[in-house]
């Protein structure tokens, strides 16, 4: 999830500025959906969705409200204010609202050395964000105001993505992932398609595919198939803090693409950042294989 997240957050930012981000994410929905039905009637079959209950559609609601509906436009909006490293630094905080919530409240127990990988990791990942070159980054001119209003804006998101992650966790307890991730997208179309037409006066959500494009049309349904198959699965099958901390790495991994790529110059900082990541990873999953 942390690999699609990398590339398909940049192309969300863009065309949030041109449809809007609540038609974007409607979008994403409604064209990952007919895979994700096809894919749980193979594996589940209607009896996967005969599992379905009332405590499992509460966390789908939460789950697709927190992220589809606000936290992703908080997201957008603060990237566009801030430029997306700033955003990102920001909503990559995450995982450490999850980690509070999982420690107390889900009893979820984390070694010395968990925690203090957690910390390492979050603070590396945030300086390779910030570290990111200025010229090609998609950064913005940042003026006081959007300074103000995009690091509030980004904070939200963070707190946002977190209730998602939660309640993708607890669904995730429930009910089959593929059904899951069908209910999640079906939920998502209703809570976009709802918020669109009251808020936007009755705009159509839909945006036509000839106009996003043959390559963007192709963005949004591998990374909302592929990127929300992985995260579901992900948060579902360990410890909140963990799958939380992995999946927030999409800055991090986005580095060495550009590398390859040749669209960023290879920096020792940079370099050494990622490599904090990485050890702040290896005392988290240390922990845990311990």
């Amino acid at each position: 999830s942390s690999v699609t997240w990398a590339f398909g957050s940049t192309i969300y930012t863009e065309s949030s500025k041109l449809y809007g981000a609540r038609r974007v994410n409607f979008m994403r929905a409604m064209l990952a959906l007919p895979f994700f039905i096809l894919v749980s009637l193979f594996f589940s079959g209607v009896a996967g969705w005969s599992r379905m209950s009332g405590l499992a559609l509460f966390w789908l609601f939460a789950s697709m409200f927190a992220s589809y509906g606000v936290g992703d436009g908080f997201f957008f909006l603060s990237a566009r204010k801030l430029g997306v490293p700033g955003a990102l630094a920001l909503s990559s905080l995450y995982p450490l609202w999850n980690t509070l919530v999982g420690s107390v409240v889900l009893h979820q127990k984390l070694v010395v050395s968990q925690l203090v990988g957690i910390g390492i990791t979050l603070t590396f990942v945030t300086l390779v964000i910030l570290t990111q070159p200025q010229k090609g980054s998609g950064s913005a001119k940042v003026t006081r105001s959007n300074l103000i209003s995009g690091i509030a804006l980004g904070l939200l998101t963070s707190l946002f993505w977190s209730v998602n992650s939660i309640a993708v966790a607890q669904a995730g307890q429930l009910i089959d992932p593929w059904v899951l991730n069908s209910a999640r997208m079906v939920v998502a179309m209703m809570i976009t398609g709802v918020l669109t037409w009251v808020i936007d006066r009755r705009v159509n959500p839909m945006i036509e595919l000839k106009t996003l494009g043959r390559g963007i049309t192709l963005v949004y349904v591998f990374e909302a198939f592929v990127g929300s198959a992985a995260f579901t699965y992900g948060l579902s099958h360990v410890p909140l803090a963990i799958g939380s901390i992995l999946s927030s790495l999409a800055p991090v991994l986005s580095v060495p693409i550009a590398w390859v790529r040749r669209s960023e110059p290879v920096s020792v900082l940079r370099l050494f950042c990622i490599a904090g990541v990485l050890a702040g990873l290896w005392l988290l999953m240390g922990g845990a294989s311990g």
